[in-house]
């Protein structure tokens, strides 16, 4: 089963869903490998929803983006496809919440009335917005430092 990790290799933190803890999450993710089998079967699948959603719970996130994202959007799965790779994958996986909207917006415009890609917008906005503020803050350093002061 693989392990979520950054660019640098170092462990990412998963965070279970609400009510679960993070021993029952991988004690979850260990009985589902044994029971899914080897990542290689699961990416065979004709079904990319079936495959995707198999190796996201697998813990295989890298071959799960790959197949979710292959979910078309005339299939019957395709919002809850793009609810995956929005929220569970882009925000809470990998803490990447501004690339997660574009999934959840797409999400919500497939599927309108389904109350949890709205729940999953409205806790991805404020990660989103967190994400934002950091990146002004890295922006308005780099400016500080580029523009030389007076009193140097």
């Amino acid at each position: 089963m693989a392990t979520p990790r950054d660019e640098a290799g170092a462990t990412l933190h998963v965070e279970p869903p609400m009510g679960m803890s993070q021993q029952d999450l991988e004690r979850i993710r260990a009985e589902l490998a044994a029971a899914l089998g080897p990542a290689a079967e699961l990416e065979a699948s004709a079904d990319p929803w079936e495959s995707g959603f198999a190796l996201y719970l697998h813990g295989d996130l890298d071959a799960a983006v790959e197949r979710l994202a292959a979910v078309s959007p005339d299939h019957p799965q395709y919002a809850r496809a793009q609810r995956y790779l929005g929220y569970n994958i882009a925000v809470r996986e990998n803490g990447q919440a501004l690339s997660g909207l574009v999934h959840l917006h797409a999400s919500v415009r497939a599927d309108p009335w389904n109350g949890n890609i709205w729940q999953d917008l409205v806790r991805a906005y404020p990660r989103a917005a967190l994400e934002l503020a950091g990146l002004a803050r890295t922006a308005a350093a780099d400016a500080r430092a580029a523009v030389p002061s007076a009193g140097r």
